[in-house]
């Protein structure tokens, strides 16, 4: 099973003195494996080589995110810490992801997942947000804006 969703991310970062928010929605490929299911997508980021492709595994309990190029797949498990020691550009980070809430709800026509977590950088904590829906795209509709769902 492979379709052709409209993925929508909105994140919010919380930290003692500064709160951030981002929102995108962009196409996306939907693929079912015998975990969950994959949702892949191309984003240009700042800093990061332009059309990055990103995949996302959902499953029940458990959602990770790999950057191609990249060495790290951020993992977030229900009841687990990630740990990782990263570097950027010419400094090395410690890092740690504890998810605080994970809820999925996930099928082949639409899903949509609510992730919380604390990530220590260094020593330095704040909260994320991530809250992640996908819809399937009717055949023959191309648009985002505008464009028509499956239901």
């Amino acid at each position: 099973m492979q379709k052709d969703v409209i993925l929508t991310i909105k994140g919010l970062y919380v930290s003692s003195d500064t709160q951030d928010s981002l929102e995108f929605e962009t196409h996306a490929r939907l693929d079912r494996n015998e975990d969950g299911y994959l949702i892949t997508y191309e984003t240009p980021d700042a800093g990061l080589p332009l059309n990055g492709k990103t995949t996302i595994s959902v499953s029940d309990d458990s959602m990770s995110f790999l950057r191609d190029g990249s060495d790290y797949n951020f993992v977030f498990e229900s009841g687990k810490t990630f740990v990782a020691d990263m570097r950027l550009f010419d400094r090395r980070l410690n890092m740690s992801l504890t998810p605080t809430k994970l809820k999925t709800d996930l099928s082949c026509s639409s899903g949509s997942v609510n992730l919380e977590y604390l990530i220590n950088v260094n020593g330095s904590e704040s909260v994320n947000q991530i809250d992640l829906k996908y819809k399937t795209l009717k055949q023959g509709s191309s648009s985002i804006i505008g464009g028509e769902y499956e239901n």
